[in-house]
């Protein structure tokens, strides 16, 4: 629109945009070079482009470290750098932010079972075998059995009067294994699926079959 000598104003309308903000941004294209102007408001950021790779790297390298030591090993590097002056140190807040413009968030972990890579090789093997069939997988049963967690013990408070510290209902249950659960099984196939049966006692190959 600057080439075709549009006017601010005009160009504000235009784009829906403040005419001021135009006006700085039609400048810097108004200029006989055609290069633009760095853009030095605001306060400098802390941390250098160069830093702000380093820290990307850091991350990516440790996806699973707390803030608090991402932005330790930051801090080592700054105040005791291998070359050149040392720096002063950056809060944890700061590098938040940091990280947050680099388009990176702190999620929880997506969960799936552990493939080892030998596993992970023998059934890319077996899929490259089986990638023809089409009929044979009326002949197929796909089975498989979970645990489902009933309850586990809380770390509640409870209120109680003196000399009532083993009433019934005051404790609370423990197990064994620190959980109650239970394990369940089911098929399915072309066909149809089998019912949900649950598992009594331990699954070996006898009670598998």
């Amino acid at each position: 629109m600057v080439a075709n000598n549009k006017s601010n104003g005009a160009i504000a309308a235009s784009l829906g945009l403040k005419k001021s903000t135009v006006a700085y941004v039609a400048a810097n294209a108004r200029r006989v070079d055609g290069g633009g102007r760095t853009d030095n408001r605001g306060r400098p950021k802390l941390l250098s482009p160069r830093e702000l790779r380093g820290l990307r790297r850091l991350v990516e390298e440790n996806p699973f470290a707390s803030l608090t030591e991402i932005a330790g090993k930051l801090i080592v590097g700054r105040t005791n750098p291998p070359a050149g002056p040392a720096l002063c140190a950056v809060s944890p807040s700061t590098v938040r932010r940091a990280i947050k413009g680099l388009e990176m968030r702190s999620c929880t972990p997506a969960k799936k079972p552990l493939v080892s890579a030998v596993n992970q090789q023998k059934r890319f093997q077996w899929a490259k075998a089986h990638v023809g069939w089409i009929i044979q997988w009326a002949s197929v049963l796909y089975s498989d059995g979970s645990s489902f967690l009933v309850r586990q013990p809380q770390s509640r408070r409870v209120w109680r009067q003196p000399g009532q510290r083993y009433a019934t209902s005051n404790m609370r249950p423990t197990f064994k294994s620190g959980r109650e659960s239970v394990m369940v099984w089911g098929a399915f196939s072309r066909v149809r699926r089998t019912p949900l049966l649950r598992v009594e006692g331990s699954m070996n190959g006898a009670s598998y079959v």
